[in-house]
């Protein structure tokens, strides 16, 4: 199992060399997506990732820095159809808290390649809290959390997600209210994806530390202004005070093997 950061910062002004939330796990000659941010597409596409291979596109919440690369991802699955004659054996499913995202990025779509669905299906599929997927190969269950309020007839729109695989277990924050909010996860995930772009790294590890949580890798992702000034100090300072040398923070286009 190979999971790929493609983009890891957060939802500030344009960044060098740093690019919107997404990531891709590839396992078992599949493609998942986890986030779509503005760049992922080309990302993926760049780093010999196979896109036509993508089954399932998880979104954590509808900011635009999590689901702005939809429609061009979208667009360059079918690009990749049209250019090298690919019949698709897979629908694309993609899993969202608010289908109006997906919604806007099939008119984009539409507006310029008006035929599109007859070579490949978007199924839409509006997450709750519990089982988004499993497809025999990977489960991914949901909780919700705190980074966006509730609609007004109580419908959860940002949710954190326990990724199951290849007999790994990763947790994915995605943004969120407080670390607290996946206690339930932490102590059986095998690496702990966290987003920095609303809180301290150092906060986070004190916190773990304190709670005698130890995940056996932690990763920041999704870098706020803090990380971005300083990672290299910002993960010593997370070290020291989680007690464990196996903390990082991702890289546009890093690779992972698990």
């Amino acid at each position: 199992m190979k999971l790929t950061f493609l983009g890891s910062c957060s939802g500030t002004e344009p960044m060098p060399g740093r690019h919107h939330c997404s990531f891709v796990i590839e396992s078992a000659g599949k493609v998942y997506f986890f986030d779509a941010g503005e760049n992922c597409a080309y990302t993926a596409f760049t780093l010999g990732i196979d896109v036509t291979k993508m089954e399932k596109i998880v979104i954590s919440h509808p900011h635009i820095d999590h689901v702005g690369g939809l429609p061009n991802l979208l667009a360059v699955v079918r690009k990749m159809i049209s250019r090298y004659k690919i019949t698709l054996d897979h629908d694309i499913d993609v899993y969202i808290s608010d289908l109006t995202a997906l919604e806007g990025a099939k008119l984009m779509l539409k507006a310029g390649e008006a035929h599109y669905e007859t070579s490949m299906k978007v199924n839409g599929h509006i997450i709750d809290v519990g089982l988004v997927f499993d497809d025999g190969n990977m489960r991914v269950t949901s909780c919700g959390n705190t980074h966006l309020k509730p609609r007004e007839d109580g419908k959860v729109l940002s949710y954190s997600f326990l990724i199951e695989c290849e007999g790994k277990t990763i947790l994915y924050t995605g943004d969120i209210g407080h670390i607290s909010e996946v206690r339930q996860w932490l102590g059986q995930c095998d690496l702990l994806i966290m987003e920095t772009g609303h809180h301290m790294a150092e906060e986070v590890a004190g916190w773990l530390y304190e709670n005698s949580f130890c995940p056996p890798q932690v990763w920041f992702n999704h870098h706020g202004r803090a990380m971005l000034a300083d990672p290299q100090g910002q993960v010593a300072l997370a070290r020291k005070a989680l007690g464990s040398e196996n903390v990082f923070y991702s890289n546009d286009g890093q690779s992972l093997m698990l």
